[in-house]
């Protein structure tokens, strides 16, 4: 296209950087933002919210930062870009701190922001903080969200605490394949093999379809209970009646 001599705007460089972020080419993507300011559109909100995204996929997460920083106005997605940035390159507890920072200026939060949030406080092990957005979670009548209890599933589990795990598992009322995964895995990776067994029947009782992550909670729960046959038997199945093949 610009070959051609067809001149990008706005849109065409937020169609781009998707791809430059998903492919980690930073220094394409560095190309396409000093491209942006020549043309004189690096201001574009929409813009710079997909530059989060590369930036922080690349890891470059300061630089995301500072343009966040120097944006005179916010959307929602700006601010949950910016969040999933850090909890994504690992700077949880900046995720956790900017989410504050969101709350003080009033910014409504939606599911996209929980989730990342939530993920960040998994990351830490921050129980007391996951409760509490936990309850942020309720009061925004939010808690039937498939996404959101999924997070929070994994989030009691690697906090180390099952009960809450399967509470937030056993409220949601419609629960998805990754659903059942995490609370297998939750039991399975905390010495509660024969529950993670039951739950695995009832989730087939139920219809849903196990895939390749579902097996692997299952075999763990196999190998924390000493349980040998159960889980050939579960391998075997996992390629005659799923195909499913076992990768490493």
């Amino acid at each position: 296209m610009v070959v051609l001599g067809t001149q990008p705007h706005a849109i065409t460089l937020v169609s781009i950087l998707p791809a430059c972020a998903g492919l980690e080419f930073l220094n394409l993507g560095k190309l396409v933002h000093g491209c942006a300011v020549k043309l004189g559109v690096d201001s574009d909100i929409s813009l710079i919210n997909t530059l989060f995204a590369l930036y922080g996929k690349c890891g470059i997460v300061d630089t995301a930062r500072s343009l966040f920083d120097q944006m005179p106005v916010r959307s929602l997605v700006s601010w949950n870009a910016m969040i999933a940035a850090y909890e994504q390159t690992n700077a949880d507890r900046y995720a956790i701190k900017l989410f504050r920072r969101m709350l003080i200026e009033k910014v409504e939060f939606d599911y996209i922001t929980m989730v990342s949030v939530i993920s960040a406080c998994a990351n830490l092990g921050a129980l007391n903080t996951g409760k509490w957005i936990h309850k942020l979670v309720r009061n925004k009548g939010l808690e039937t969200n498939v996404s959101i209890t999924n997070a929070l599933i994994d989030m009691y589990a690697k906090c180390g605490n099952v009960a809450l795990a399967r509470d937030a598992f056993d409220k949601l009322p419609h629960k998805s394949v990754v659903s059942w995964t995490s609370i297998i895995g939750a039991c399975a990776s905390h010495g509660h093999g024969d529950n993670a067994l039951t739950l695995f029947t009832k989730m087939k009782e139920e219809g849903i379809r196990p895939n390749s992550f579902t097996f692997i909670s299952v075999l763990t729960a196999c190998r924390h209970s000493g349980l040998i046959e159960e889980g050939k038997k579960h391998f075997e199945s996992m390629t005659k009646d799923y195909s499913i093949r076992p990768a490493v």
